[in-house]
């Protein structure tokens, strides 16, 4: 003889299997999909590498890795602000509003970032390279302006939530999916940086 679980215990438990997740179900959907497309990115530099290996030899030869560096450590550095922005959220509700300033914070490591990028596309330009210039241009320029744009995105949402956090709206939750955002960037990055500058 089986005893049916009631309707509500079985919704409860399901809810209670899920907190576990940081943030809210929807964002980790969206973090999937997006590095889905990111994964094909990957492949396309593969495809090129493989195919046409001495575009990205003489590719190599007109970038700087110090800004991609300082870019790197800027990313890292933003998510360690978000880190903090969580735990204070999880903390007593007295002192939420302290994760606006750790927000801030990395809303301006975004900044950097853009500008950064945008000085060492200028450069670029400037030396008469286009996304047509070579297989390896058009994976460079191509995806990295993907990313950047992923960047801005992220640096308004850190910002929104900054507001909220000030204006006691936002939710531990809410920070939390903002800095899986974050985190998502910052990983890109992370496997970005070595394809397209250092191998």
């Amino acid at each position: 003889m089986t005893v049916s679980t009631p309707r509500d215990e079985r919704v409860r438990s399901k809810e209670q299997r899920l907190t576990w997740l940081p943030g809210e179900i929807g964002i980790w959907i969206f973090i999937l999909l997006d590095l889905a497309v990111f994964a094909l990115f990957f492949l396309c530099i593969a495809y090129y590498r493989l195919t046409d290996p001495d575009s990205f030899l003489d590719g190599h030869g007109y970038l700087n890795t110090l800004p991609a560096l300082i870019n790197t450590i800027v990313l890292l550095t933003g998510s360690l602000a978000v880190v903090r922005a969580v735990q204070v959220m999880r903390g007593p509700a007295s002192q939420q509003k302290n994760a606006q300033r750790f927000l801030l914070f990395a809303a301006a490591c975004g900044v950097a970032f853009v500008v950064v990028k945008i000085v060492e596309y200028v450069h670029l330009f400037g030396s008469g390279i286009t996304i047509n210039s070579s297989s390896f241009f058009l994976c460079y320029i191509g995806f990295t302006m993907v990313h950047l744009v992923h960047v801005i995105i992220g640096t308004s949402v850190l910002v929104t939530f900054s507001v909220l956090v000030r204006r006691s709206r936002a939710a531990p939750t809410d920070v939390e999916s903002g800095a899986l955002y974050w985190h998502m960037v910052d990983l890109l990055w992370l496997a970005l940086f070595p394809l397209l500058y250092l191998m």
